[in-house]
C-alpha cells in the first residue's frame, strides 16, 4: 500500500481523534461525578491492571529470556502486555459502572469505541494482506492494530452488555 494512502488514514485517525476529544471537552460527553462508590470501584479496577501489566511483563521476560517468546518481537510482546492489562482496568469498571463517559453518553462511547475497533482491525488486516504482519516467523509491531483492535471489540461487547442488563433493571 503506498505511503500517501497511510498518510491520509492516519490524518483522518487524527481528525477522529481530536473530535472525540472535542466532544468529552466541550460536547455534550461531560466526565460524570463519582459517588465514594465508584471512586473505590475505579481505584481497585487501577489496581487490578496495574497488578496484571506487572505479572504479564515479568511473565513476557522470563518467557523471552528463556526463547519461548521467539515467534514475537519486543514491540508486540509489549503491546499485548499492555492491551491484556488495559482490558483488565477497562472489564473491572465497566463491570463495577465506574468507567468515565459510559454513563453520560452510552450512545458516543460505544460509536467511539467500535469506530478505534474497526480501524485498528482494519490497519492490522492491511498490514497482514502486505505481508507486514509476519516475517521470519516472528509476529512484528505491525501487530499492535489488530490486538488493540481486539482489545477494543471486547470492551465495546461488554459495555454493551452491561447496557443491555441496566435497561433490563431498569424495565422491572
Amino acid at each position: 500500500m503506498g505511503d500517501g494512502l497511510w498518510i491520509a488514514l492516519g490524518v483522518v485517525c487524527v481528525i477522529f481523534l481530536a473530535m472525540a476529544l472535542a466532544m468529552f471537552r466541550w460536547g455534550n460527553m461531560k466526565e460524570k461525578e463519582y459517588d465514594e462508590r465508584q471512586v473505590l470501584a475505579r481505584g481497585r479496577a487501577y489496581r487490578s491492571g496495574f497488578v496484571a501489566l506487572v505479572v504479564l511483563c515479568i511473565l513476557y521476560a522470563a518467557l523471552s529470556e528463556a526463547g519461548v517468546m521467539a515467534w514475537c518481537s519486543t514491540a508486540a510482546g509489549c503491546c499485548l502486555c499492555i492491551c491484556l492489562a488495559a482490558t483488565v482496568f477497562a472489564l473491572q469498571c465497566i463491570a463495577s459502572d465506574a468507567f468515565a463517559g459510559f454513563a453520560t453518553a452510552p450512545r458516543a462511547t460505544a460509536g467511539l469505541l467500535a469506530l478505534g475497533a474497526a480501524v485498528n482491525l482494519m490497519f492490522g488486516v492491511m498490514q497482514g494482506l502486505d505481508g507486514e504482519l509476519i516475517v521470519d516467523g516472528v509476529l512484528t509491531v505491525w501487530s499492535c492494530n489488530l490486538m488493540i483492535g481486539a482489545m477494543l471489540a471486547v470492551i465495546l461487547c461488554a459495555f454493551l452488555i452491561r447496557q443491555h442488563r441496566a435497561r433490563k433493571a431498569e424495565e422491572l
